[in-house]
């Protein structure tokens, strides 16, 4: 019973990396005629895992660049945009990305990190295979690049999981290297 359980965990993990990474760049997906500076899933790439300290429990998943937490079903994965501030992005996050997405925007709040990066945090919901799951999509950066994270977990996990993610996006640093 306990490998069946296992593997179903395994199952609903690999869908829900892949639910995160379609919708993290299907943002960069659109049409030609859209800039094509912000809007090139070329530039997208991995970020240093270590801009940011994980929760307890989540352990560094290099094939996904970021965290994964399988007790929770919960992952935290990293992407760089170079050259495009998070303000930049922030122009694309219209109702109609939500609705694309099959997001339901619960709110959007502006964040500033305890070393002074400054950010925008989109929470929403999403339902996958009859489970919900929160959805944090946080922009960070500056002038030159915005680092984007992506948390997914359970729904049913939030009262326990909002807290400890919030605390990890506060360690968030444009310069791992200095920490």
């Amino acid at each position: 019973m306990r490998k069946h359980t296992t593997i179903k965990m395994h199952r609903k993990l690999v869908l829900l990396v892949g639910a995160v990474l379609l919708i993290n760049f299907n943002y960069f997906a659109q049409t030609e005629e859209e800039e094509t500076t912000t809007r090139d899933s070329s530039r997208v790439m991995g970020a240093d895992i270590n801009v940011i300290i994980p929760p307890t429990g989540f352990l560094a998943k290099q094939e996904i660049n970021g965290y994964l937490n399988p007790e929770y079903s919960a992952g935290i994965i990293l992407s760089v945009v170079p050259g495009v501030s998070y303000l930049k992005i922030m122009e694309g996050m219209t109702e109609d990305f939500f609705t694309t997405n099959k997001l339901v925007k619960v709110s959007e709040e502006k964040m500033t990190s305890a070393n002074g990066t400054k950010g925008v945090l989109y929470i929403a919901t999403f339902m996958l295979e009859g489970i919900e799951f929160m959805r944090y999509t946080a922009l960070y950066g500056d002038l030159s690049k915005t680092i984007w994270v992506n948390i997914t977990y359970p729904s049913k996990y939030k009262e326990l999981m909002d807290d400890e993610m919030r605390k990890s996006l506060n360690t968030l640093t444009l310069t791992p290297e200095k920490r």
